[in-house]
């Protein structure tokens, strides 16, 4: 049982350290190390359990990252916002970036995804704010700026809107332990 549970553990490493590989950004999203965390387990059927857990939740989160659709510059688009979703991400912005109008940048997304450029644009913040949310010192109204959102009161709306929840009481902790039995 115990080379077993050694092979799952080094599967799990390698999962985790492919995911930031392939995808850098995805750690300012998802806290993969924790959600890859095992503690200890009494028993192979205990730890194969959890490790599926786990690995469920990471897909999930994963999932959200997982841009379909068939057109190659919006494609690209989805990852540049979400490679840089610190900065300003206007439709200007972006239009810029891209070399095509905002009007374009609007109608052809909008078309290939079925989600608005401002909701997309809207959910990856959100997502980033979590993570700084939790695992960094900073105070909602610098989570708000550095995202920008235009104060701190607007934020915490467009906030509870996506996860039900008021970003103080958002905990990527405590959200872990309430999806992984």
């Amino acid at each position: 049982h115990e080379e077993t549970v050694t092979l799952i553990y080094r599967i799990f490493e390698q999962i985790k350290y492919g995911i930031a590989e392939d995808h850098s950004y995805i750690n300012d999203y998802i806290p993969v190390e924790k959600i890859c965390s095992i503690g200890k387990v009494r028993n192979i059927e205990e730890f194969c359990t959890e490790f599926e857990a786990r690995m469920r939740f990471l897909y999930m989160e994963f999932d959200k990252f997982n841009f379909t659709c068939s057109n190659k510059q919006v494609y690209d688009i989805c990852t540049y916002v979400v490679q840089h979703i610190d900065t300003p991400n206007r439709n200007k912005d972006i239009a810029d970036v891209f070399h095509i109008s905002k009007k374009y940048l609007s109608t052809l997304f909008k078309k290939e995804t079925g989600v608005s450029f401002v909701n997309f644009v809207t959910l990856f913040k959100i997502e980033r704010a979590k993570m700084l949310l939790s695992y960094s010192d900073m105070k909602i109204y610098n989570v708000a700026d550095q995202l920008g959102f235009s104060d701190k009161d607007y934020f915490s709306k467009v906030f509870k809107k996506h996860t039900g929840l008021t970003p103080r009481s958002f905990n990527w902790d405590e959200h872990i332990r309430k999806n992984i039995p």
